[in-house]
């Protein structure tokens, strides 16, 4: 069964943007969205205009509706000819397989050439459960068409043939001056999302950038990361799976990619000499985003590109990873944060002899169901910490709970309770509770 409805895509220009250092290639598109790019040659090379588009909301219009940067005549034309090349009927490839166009075409006018306006037009939507369940493939092109006085010419297309379910396709910053680029966003499965961003020169439609992730939306959004009023892309590389997917505990964690004139390149913190700044990257590095927040203040001020950058980066993190008076478990939240005193807060909650048993019905709730992967992201974590600082006595205690947790009779755990015994009454009597088990 298939659904026909003309949209048009308003366009979304969202700033210009400029050049930064190249300090890491972008990844290579996900294996899960494979797809094909065919160039087609027009039938007279364009010389493209460098005028961009202007700064208005993005919407799904119908073609009467405004405002719009198509107008009704050309929406319409070039969605009858992105759908006419689609077989009306599913027709089983050399593998069984068929493609079935489930969903609305959306078009956006992306640049002017010389010869006409160039159009982009991609089908939105996934496949229907009528035709999942029969084997079907969805079928999304993303083609580009010029349209002359003599009629309208495909120039090159990308076709997404996995499964997307595609719900996002925007323009975004012109990078390059003879260049129009393109974002599209999707679905793949039942959480994971991918984002891509696409070049056109006039000839070539180009894959630049692809990002993915767990959380099934958002995978890749536009932000002036380090201020300087160009947007840059970044993908969202949170783990949503610390304990499992619905269970509301995250890793925050970001890519943050520059164009660099040629390329998105991944931005990272560099060295510093500023000793303030270089503190703030070794807290990092082990994870203690609370001290890279205590380090970051308002009152330091970068002096150069790189510390701009790396300022800007950490904080970003530190903004992710901050805990959340809503957060599903503030103990996780706290440990992922790298604030062990805060974690050791938490445990206070409880009797000492309600933590060293997970079995235990008066164990607390939010770690009950997870208690070998609390364990293992409780000494993990530490470990990274007191290697770097090994006066933390919270977070040798909470290694030392942790590696008993499971094993009371656990050597290396016992020691770290009794070497932290001194410090706090609540690790003796948590330190006597494991040995009474």
């Amino acid at each position: 069964m298939w659904l026909r409805s003309v949209l048009v895509v308003v366009v979304s220009v969202l700033a210009a943007c400029g050049t930064a250092s190249v300090e890491q290639p972008p990844p290579a598109s996900n294996g899960n969205l494979e797809a094909t790019a065919t160039a087609l040659v027009p039938t007279a090379t364009p010389v493209v205009s460098t005028e961009t588009a202007t700064n208005v909301p993005t919407l799904f219009v119908v073609p009467t509706m405004t405002p719009s940067n198509v107008d009704a005549v050309d929406a319409t034309a070039i969605v009858a000819t992105t759908e006419a090349g689609f077989a009306p009927t599913p027709t089983p490839d050399a593998s069984g397989l068929s493609y079935s166009n489930q969903g609305e075409t959306a078009v956006i006018k992306i640049m002017d050439g010389t010869d006409g306006p160039y159009f982009a037009s991609l089908t939105m939507g996934m496949t229907s459960m009528e035709d999942m369940q029969e084997g079907y493939t969805s079928y999304h092109p993303l083609s580009i068409y010029l349209r002359t006085s003599t009629g309208i010419t495909k120039i090159s297309e990308f076709d997404f043939k996995d499964g997307q379910h595609i719900y996002g396709f925007n323009l975004v910053p012109t990078y390059a001056s003879g260049k129009t680029f393109l974002m599209v966003e999707g679905v793949v499965g039942a959480h994971s999302s991918f984002g891509q961003i696409f070049s056109f020169d006039g000839k070539t439609l180009k894959l630049e950038l692809t990002t993915n992730s767990d959380a099934g939306g958002l995978a890749l959004t536009m932000a002036d990361v380090n201020g300087d009023g160009a947007l840059e892309a970044v993908g969202d590389a949170t783990d949503y799976y610390v304990f499992c997917y619905a269970c509301g505990v995250k890793s925050g964690a970001e890519e943050v990619y520059s164009w660099d004139g040629n390329a998105f390149v991944r931005k990272q913190p560099m060295p510093s000499a500023d000793a303030t700044i270089q503190a703030a990257i070794i807290a990092a590095e082990a994870g203690r985003w609370n001290v890279v927040a205590a380090l970051l203040t308002d009152g330091v001020t970068p002096t150069n590109e790189a510390d701009t950058w790396t300022v800007a980066l950490l904080k970003r993190i530190v903004t992710l990873r901050a805990p959340k008076t809503d957060d599903a478990s503030p103990f996780m939240s706290a440990l992922l944060y790298g604030d062990y005193d805060a974690a050791v807060a938490v445990l206070k909650r409880y009797q000492p002899t309600e933590l060293v048993d997970t079995q235990n019905p008066a164990f607390p709730s939010d770690l009950a169901p997870f208690g070998e992967i609390v364990v293992d992201n409780v000494v993990g974590l530490t470990t990274t910490a007191l290697a770097q600082d090994n006066t933390l006595t919270s977070a040798q205690f909470l290694r030392g709970w942790a590696q008993t947790l499971l094993d009371p009779q656990n050597a290396a755990g016992l020691a770290d309770l009794e070497s932290v015994g001194a410090v706090d009454p609540f690790y003796v009597a948590v330190r006597d509770a494991v040995n009474s088990r």
